[in-house]
């Protein structure tokens, strides 16, 4: 009898101890993995002024800031016009959103208005019914609002206890992970009829005006893409040089820090006036970007998709008309590796400076190593780097 009882409490000490260690594993092991698994939200942009009775677009930045941790639903609780404020109206987006990965999202579950005490709310869930190699860690949604015909200021916020956002996790095989959310930048402020009006996808050209050049003057109106920048949520203005040869390799003029903007868009575009280059049909024109190698164009609208196949040969040549000569170097994008101070190859200072900003996020950093102008340094930045190895020098005239 009293070796049964001794068995017994032999027993309950093991539940005891099982249930504590369960406890532990809770407490610590899942609660320690759960706060490294972080998507940070951000409303783009921090401010926005629009005109009344206008249609405008909100951006939603998704990044869980780890390549192996990918995104495959959200459900997002926005709120707007709290105090009764009434300035702004959703525009509901029944069948698709507009994102960059384009039409990530294949299902929209629901993106309906509702009341909540003295503000609006709305509530969107989206789903990516794709395979995990298909899934991606940073992404861009587009919401879109009208303004009211009322003067005021709002703000347009996550709420983040009634959200969440689930995919993989890298060593796991499930996608419906649920992430924590960081949610310190996910707020837009919204002024209305301030006498601020919405962005257009037209270019802001500041750099040459037509009007004020000489006559006979060519003017190149350029479309630019950049190598690993797929979306840009705002208008980001980049200088870019531009250098006019002939096909001999003479070179005619330099035109320093022409600007480029890219308005919403991953195709940067501009004007240039070519002022001392005359009209002819003899010339070559070399781009080169901030961060970027130099890249030597004979057309002005090269068709091949791929900047490391494409090379001038022979005697082939732009003709520059006095005026306007729209050009479309988009489909070659200019390979990043010459950062600033730039040298004309990509070499060990460039690795260097690769290396001293990965994970740093002072300015100094983000405009020397930022590659991709998402505003982070990070591995696809340095991943960029590495695939420019093989090329590694400006091309010359």
């Amino acid at each position: 009898m009293r070796t049964l009882t001794k068995k017994v409490v032999l027993f309950f000490i093991g539940l005891l101890a099982l249930a504590f260690f369960a406890y532990l594993v809770n407490k610590y092991v899942f609660r320690s993995r759960a706060t490294s698994d972080v998507a940070a939200v951000a409303m783009e942009p921090a401010t926005k002024e629009v005109a009344k009775n206008t249609d405008f677009n909100l951006g939603i930045r998704l990044n869980t800031n780890d390549s192996t941790k990918k995104i495959s639903a959200v459900d997002l609780l926005l709120q707007f016009d709290a105090n009764n404020a009434n300035l702004l109206d959703y525009v509901a987006q029944s069948t698709t959103f507009l994102s960059v990965p384009e039409s990530y999202f294949t299902e929209v579950v629901t993106d309906e208005v509702r009341t909540a005490g003295n503000a609006k709310q709305v509530r969107v869930v989206l789903v990516a019914k794709k395979s995990a190699p298909q899934l991606v860690s940073n992404l861009l949604l587009n919401v879109k609002f009208k303004s009211k015909g009322t003067d005021g200021t709002t703000n347009v916020t996550l709420v983040k206890a009634s959200s969440a956002i689930v995919g993989t996790t890298g060593a796991d095989t499930q996608s419906d992970h649920q992430f924590q959310i960081n949610d310190s930048a996910a707020s837009s402020e919204v002024k209305i009829g301030t006498g601020g009006t919405t962005p257009t996808l037209t270019p802001n050209v500041t750099n040459t005006p037509a009007p004020t050049l000489p006559p006979n003057t060519p003017r190149v109106g350029l479309k630019v893409r950049l190598q690993g920048v797929t979306s840009l949520a705002k208008d980001t203005q980049i200088p870019v040089r531009i250098k006019v040869v002939t096909t001999a390799g003479q070179e005619i003029k330099v035109f320093n820090g022409v600007d480029l903007n890219a308005a919403g868009t991953n195709i940067f575009t501009g004007e240039a006036g070519l002022v001392g280059v005359a009209p002819g049909n003899n010339y070559r024109i070399l781009i080169k970007g901030p961060k970027h190698l130099q890249k030597k164009f004979c057309h002005l609208a090269p068709d091949v998709n791929d900047g490391s196949t494409y090379n001038c040969s022979g005697t082939t040549a732009i003709t520059l008309n006095a005026g306007a000569n729209p050009s479309d170097y988009s489909n070659i994008p200019l390979l990043v590796g010459d950062l600033p101070p730039q040298d004309g190859v990509l070499n060990a200072k460039d690795a260097a400076t690769m290396r001293k900003c990965l994970q740093q996020s002072s300015q100094e950093c983000i405009d020397a190593a930022d590659l991709n102008y998402d505003g982070v340094v990070n591995a696809t930045d340095f991943s960029l780097l590495l695939q420019s190895m093989q090329l590694k020098y400006d091309e010359e005239q």
